[in-house]
Formats: structure tokens, C-alpha cells, sequence
């Protein structure tokens, strides 16, 4: 079996060490610069190691779970020693760094993956065949909702915290990036570092994505709506029993033309769409679960790749627009690779 490090071992870093004692790979250790995350070491009965890179003689591959700021350096130092990686999200601070490790990562014939966990969840991928059938018909627009109370982080804003997995689902769902942005944020709890932020993505077939981010909210939010032609569809991934809801209803612009000698409002409402009220089935797995698993299989040569380079690279490409355009106040801004 292959030989798995853990690299980080925080709040996401402990589920990576739960899932891997659980899945068909040689957990052989976890490297932290904390000396009391030793007892999880001794919980998983592995060892512990303070410099990671005691770690990466011994390991075949690693996830690393560090903050976003080490995540180059460790990364590159491991590719290089020919290691597979999974870097959590964000993958790391700069385009220009993720393009790097990925030409790094092919010099040594090595696997590099991002770990956007929504890429494996049942209910994102639906949506995605949904799509590929032509089931919602045209798309008009999306909203995306990323919103908590906490964790507050000092070491990157909301749009960096939270917006790596909206982005990554975008880019999962189109299998493209949109040709412009625009991104305003708020400070109020430290100066310089945005808890609120909202913005657009605008693709070139004129489908728009309005985020909003924040983790000051009150509750626990994590919503996508996608409204087509035919259908609109909710994505509610704290919805555990149905995250998943398809509405038939709506208007199209052929409706809207061939009744606009409507008389009165009760008339405007007669002529709009209302169908049934669709809840799938969706498998109820961990989406980490299945992304670490992938990881494992990916390593060994069993399969392709799901979080991609070019989901990776368009997702950071995205970040770095989004910031661009909030440091100019919500100027659009062109998103790299148009």
C-alpha cells in the first residue's frame, strides 16, 4: 500500500488523518510545528515529526494541511523529492505559484491535486449532469451563498477563506472561466483583512454568478441557485435530508413576448410557469472521504484525476481577479487566460 503523511494537523488536518486510518493506504506519520498535536500521533498510533521534511523521506505521498502562506514552499520542497501532494485550499497565494508546481509536478512525473472537496459531492455533481443533459435549459444566472459566524482568520480575507470552493464548483460546472470580474469587501473586525465580500463573475454567453461571503453571519450558509430557462435548481449543502431541490417553474423571454398584452396582474401571474417541486436522491457520502480516496488511487495509477489542473490553476486565477478588482474598489477586472 502506499506510504501516506499528513503535513498539518489543525482543525481540516485531523479529518484528513481520520479518513486515511479508515481508507486502504499506510498512514506512517504527521508532521506539525506544534509539539501538543504529538497526542494525535499517539491516538493514530503514528509517528510525529516537527520538520515535515523527516516526514517526506519516509512517505510515497502527503496532503498538506499548513496555512495558505507555507503551502508553496512545502509543496514545492515535496515535488521535487518526487512526492504526490494535495494541497488544501486555497492551493496556494499566486497564480504564477500554481503554475509553477504544476510544470514541477510533471518534470517529476509526480501527482499534484487541490483539494476542492465539492468536486466529490453527489449533490454538486447532479447539478453538473443537469447541465451536460440540457435539463435547466439556458442558464441566466447564479447566486452563491458562503456565509458564517467564524472561523475569523489574520491570515487571509473571506474571499480567500471561503470563495476557493465556490469558485472551484464554477469552474467544475462550465468547465470555463468568465472573461471579467467584479469585487467589493468590507474590514470590521481587523483593519486591512475583509470579513464581508461580494461580487460577480460575468462569462461570455452572458450567464452572471453573484457571490456574497462572509463569517459574520449568524448561521451557517452554503447555497448555490441556478435559474435556466426550463428549471431552477437550490443546492443547500446544510440541508443534510434534501440538498438538493428542482423547481418547474418559471418564464422564458418567448412567454414573456407572446403575453405581453396582459390586462392585469392576476393575469401576469396565470401565464407564469408553476410545476412540481422535484427532491432527488442524493448519496449521502463524505465528500473528503471520497476526495482523499481519489487521492490514494491517483497515486497508485488507478485513475484520472478529478480536481484537475485546470480547475486548480482557473480557481486561483479567479481569487487573484477578485482580489485585483476589490483593492480597486469593484473595478472589473479580466480574469487571466482571456
Amino acid at each position: 500500500m502506499i506510504k501516506i503523511g499528513v503535513i498539518g494537523s489543525g482543525y481540516w488536518g485531523k479529518h484528513h488523518l481520520r479518513i486515511f486510518s479508515q481508507l486502504p493506504c499506510e498512514l506512517i506519520g504527521v508532521a506539525d510545528i506544534n509539539p501538543e498535536h504529538a497526542k494525535l500521533a499517539e491516538y493514530f498510533k503514528i509517528p510525529f515529526y516537527k520538520d515535515y521534511r523527516k516526514l517526506l523521506k519516509k512517505a510515497d505521498a502527503v496532503t498538506v494541511v499548513t496555512p495558505p502562506a507555507t503551502h508553496y514552499e512545502i509543496a514545492k520542497t515535496a515535488l521535487l523529492r518526487k512526492k504526490h501532494v494535495l494541497l488544501e485550499k486555497p492551493f496556494v497565494l499566486k497564480l504564477s505559484q500554481a503554475q509553477r508546481l504544476y510544470k514541477l509536478a510533471e518534470k517529476n512525473k509526480v501527482h499534484l491535486m487541490a483539494g476542492h472537496t465539492f468536486l466529490y459531492n453527489p449533490a454538486v455533481r447532479l447539478i453538473r449532469r443537469m447541465l451536460t443533459e440540457n435539463k435547466l435549459g439556458r442558464i441566466y444566472y447564479l447566486t452563491m451563498e458562503w456565509m458564517n459566524l467564524g472561523i475569523i482568520r489574520s491570515d487571509v480575507n473571506a474571499l480567500w477563506n471561503f470563495a476557493p470552493h465556490p469558485f472551484s464548483i464554477l469552474n467544475y460546472l462550465f468547465e470555463k472561466l468568465p472573461v471579467k470580474v467584479s469585487f467589493s469587501g468590507l474590514s470590521f473586525i481587523q483593519n486591512g483583512i475583509e470579513d464581508f465580500v461580494s461580487g460577480s463573475l460575468f462569462y461570455e454567453n452572458g450567464i452572471v454568478a453573484h457571490l456574497v461571503l462572509s463569517w459574520l453571519h449568524p448561521v451557517k450558509i452554503r447555497q448555490i441557485t441556478l435559474v435556466g430557462s426550463k428549471k431552477l435548481v437550490r443546492f443547500d449543502d446544510v440541508n443534510n435530508e434534501s440538498p438538493v431541490e428542482i423547481f418547474d417553474k418559471g418564464i422564458t423571454p418567448e412567454e414573456f413576448l407572446k403575453y405581453q398584452s396582459w390586462d392585469n396582474f392576476a393575469e401576469f401571474k396565470a401565464k407564469k410557469r408553476y410545476g412540481l417541486l422535484e427532491i432527488p436522491e442524493v448519496d449521502k457520502i463524505e465528500p473528503l472521504k471520497e476526495e482523499l480516496r481519489e487521492f490514494i488511487n491517483v497515486s497508485e495509477g488507478k485513475v484520472k484525476l478529478l480536481s484537475d489542473q485546470f480547475t486548480a490553476v482557473s480557481t486561483i486565477a479567479l481569487l487573484e481577479a477578485a482580489q485585483k478588482s476589490m483593492m480597486k474598489k469593484g473595478k472589473i477586472i479580466s480574469v487571466s487566460g482571456h
